[in-house]
């Protein structure tokens, strides 16, 4: 080979090299969208990033950049200004999109979301809590759009393992008769009746809503994972056994009743029956020497006065031997415990939260107009709170101690021990302690306090009636 041939390959695997390094001349190899100024993140900058695999089919070639389009870089900007709030940025560059790219932007709109769709089942989250994630800070027709880019993720993973919990999101999800074939974001928009930037800017909104939220625990094994989660629940746990539909049934009839001495009875034996079961299913827990750990749910809390509720949840768990945690921004809490213990909290929590907002209701109705500023409001809910982590502690004692010689109290001690060994290793190092914000008024608390009364758990033997 002579000096010149020699000097020439040289030349051009130094230029391979270098194109490798830094992509080809002329594109932005950097972070930033020249052309609008925004963060760019692209989905599909490395195959791994894919939901549907390796595009090149796993050819064993150096990898650059594909070369970026107009309506992916505009959907990017698009994102950025819904994330800023700059409405008329969003309304301007969305009438460009769908002027422009009638075809490529609705298309690349709908590759974009199925990707951040795909990446948020690696980091934790499950089908609900993205599409509340959406209802939450951004709009009705954002959510739609989530619900039928999920649906187009789920009709591609045909063949894969899927979770009956999962399964049953999926099932309740809305959006479930638009085909998902390639072209569902356009005959979605075609359904709506709004005009195509309109659309757009919905689309925007989701990517924003959806595009930066954290890593959660993974607690429901995502589409093409079998066997229990790192921090869920084994999936056999989510038949209820016969004592917890009994407890669902007295609860049920004590939010309905207008009577107070029947609601207080029928709640009463609700807390009382959950609190033997416990002792039961710790023994025979014990009795078999079953493999059983503690795990994790995640609790939605809705504003308004998500602090004070979420106080509530924490003190429902602690009465039930669970440890909770609030995750502040996202609107829900994570709850450590075992899992009849949990399904109780999760079901004695959103009764004692139902029976509290229809007794702030009652309360508005009258002719104080205090009673709907936000400071009686917010005082109500934390001395509900408050008072019904004493009720809580009150009957769980009183059972304790009418359960006998205290053969069981070394049971429900590891257990608790064990609950709070979990939480600790998996939240010690996020958990900060701060009193709960809100505004004090005499009358809400004092009304709170009454209302959670109302509520009160006992410890006396009271028959379900028709038992």
């Amino acid at each position: 080979m002579g000096k010149n041939n020699k000097a020439r390959r040289a030349a051009k695997a130094k230029a391979r090299k270098a194109g490798q390094r830094g992509g080809r001349a002329g594109e932005s190899s950097g972070g930033y969208d020249d052309s609008f100024g925004t963060p760019f993140r692209n989905p599909f900058g490395d195959p791994s990033a894919n939901p549907f695999g390796d595009p090149t089919g796993g050819r064993d070639r150096p990898f650059e950049p594909p070369r970026r389009s107009v309506p992916e870089m505009r959907w990017e900007a698009m994102e950025a200004a819904a994330r800023r709030k700059d409405d008329f940025e969003l309304e301007k560059l969305a009438e460009r999109v769908m002027r422009d790219d009638p075809v490529a932007g609705p298309r690349f709109a709908e590759q974009l979301l199925m990707s951040y769709v795909d990446q948020l089942w690696r980091h934790g989250w499950q089908p609900a809590e993205v599409v509340r994630q959406v209802r939450r800070k951004a709009t009705k027709a954002a959510a739609q759009v989530v619900e039928l880019a999920i649906h187009a993720d789920h009709a591609r993973r045909s063949g894969q393992a899927i979770d009956s919990r999962w399964s049953d999101q999926l099932a309740e999800l809305g959006g479930r008769r638009i085909p998902t074939r390639d072209g569902w974001l356009m005959l979605w928009i075609t359904q709506q009746g709004h005009d195509e930037a309109w659309a757009a800017i919905q689309v925007a909104k989701a990517l924003a809503a959806i595009g930066y939220l954290p890593v959660v625990d993974t607690l429901i094994p995502p589409p093409g994972r079998q066997g229990r989660s790192v921090r869920g629940l084994p999936s056999d746990t989510g038949a209820e056994d016969p004592i917890l539909r009994r407890v669902r049934k007295l609860l049920a009839k004590a939010e309905s009743t207008s009577y107070d001495d029947e609601a207080d009875s029928l709640t009463a034996k609700a807390q009382e029956l959950m609190t033997k079961h416990a002792i039961d299913q710790a023994l025979l827990d014990q009795d078999r020497r079953r493999d059983d750990v503690p795990g994790t749910i995640r609790v939605p809390i809705d504003a308004p006065y998500a602090d004070a509720k979420s106080l509530l949840l924490q003190l429902v768990a602690s009465g039930h031997r669970c440890r909770s945690i609030y995750l502040d921004g996202l609107g829900l809490s994570s709850v450590v415990g075992y899992a009849g213990d949990l399904r109780a909290v999760e079901l004695i929590f959103t009764s004692l939260l139902v029976q509290a907002q229809h007794a702030l209701a009652a309360a508005g109705g009258g002719a104080h107009a205090r009673t709907r500023r936000a400071s009686y409001r917010s005082a109500f809910y934390l001395a509900y709170a408050h008072r019904i982590g004493e009720r809580l502690r009150s009957v769980t004692d009183e059972v304790l101690a009418e359960a006998g010689d205290g053969a069981h109290l070394p049971v429900l001690r590891a257990r608790e021990d064990a609950v709070q060994e979990a939480f600790e290793q998996w939240y010690g190092e996020s958990v900060t302690s701060s009193a709960v914000r809100g505004g004090y008024d005499s009358r809400g608390h004092a009304h709170g306090r009454q209302a959670a009364d109302a509520a009160r758990f006992g410890s006396q033997a009271i028959e379900e009636p028709g038992a």
